[in-house]
């Protein structure tokens, strides 16, 4: 009996094992990226990671000079992880974080995060009835999206703003698109849509289907 008990004891041992080793493997095929930011605007760059943590969640981390902040966040571990992207999307020389919630065959939906010194966390970028804002890039052959900011150079401001645009005619020697490019103020974590631009069979070498998400580069 004793030796029955013994055997069971190693078979279990050996699962265990087994299992931990899986689960160790899997760990290490995670991901993680980590780029410079000034995400609290003290004037000095601080780490940013972002780093899978499970198949189907990410953790963003914001090194800052108090400690770690960190928010675990959805994600997609199944594609290869997408380099957190520092933006200035108000002009206040403070970085919010683009970060790819979802990466899909043609297109990848992002998030902007920021951090709020009065409350210590990392929140994402929110429209003013608190759900999350999304913006998009790629689409492949069938459509157009993507994100871009727009400065005003008599004020120093500075709005967001995304385009979504679908393929509408394929017949001519130039593809048609219709399309929306929304501009949003970004103040206090809030997207506020302030102007809307709507296209119709505009041809998609129209520069107004193009996007830019370098000139989203944070002003310090």
């Amino acid at each position: 009996m004793t030796r029955l008990l013994a055997a069971g004891a190693v078979g279990v041992l050996g699962v265990a094992l087994t299992a931990t080793t899986a689960a160790t493997a899997v760990a290490d095929e995670y991901e993680s990226h980590t780029v410079q930011a000034d995400v609290d605007g003290d004037g000095s760059l601080d780490d940013v990671t972002l780093t899978e943590v499970s198949p189907t969640s990410q953790t963003l981390t914001f090194a800052l000079a108090g400690g770690p902040v960190e928010v675990t966040i959805e994600g997609d571990a199944s594609y290869p992880l997408q380099q957190p992207r520092p933006v200035d999307v108000n002009s206040d020389g403070t970085h919010e974080i683009m970060v790819a919630e979802y990466v899909g065959a043609n297109t990848v939906t992002f998030n902007a995060w920021y951090y709020d010194p009065a409350r210590g966390k990392i929140f994402p970028v929110a429209n003013p009835d608190g759900s999350r804002l999304q913006v998009y890039e790629g689409g492949g052959a069938a459509a157009r999206s993507g994100y871009n900011c727009f400065d005003y150079p008599d004020t120093g401001d500075r709005d967001l703003e995304a385009l979504n645009a679908r393929l509408v005619d394929s017949s001519g020697e130039v593809p048609l698109f219709d399309g929306t490019r929304i501009r949003y103020h970004v103040e206090d974590g809030v997207a506020r849509e302030v102007q809307r631009f709507e296209y119709e069979a505009i041809p998609g070498d129209d520069p107004r289907l193009d996007t830019d998400p370098r000139s989203c580069g944070a002003i310090v």
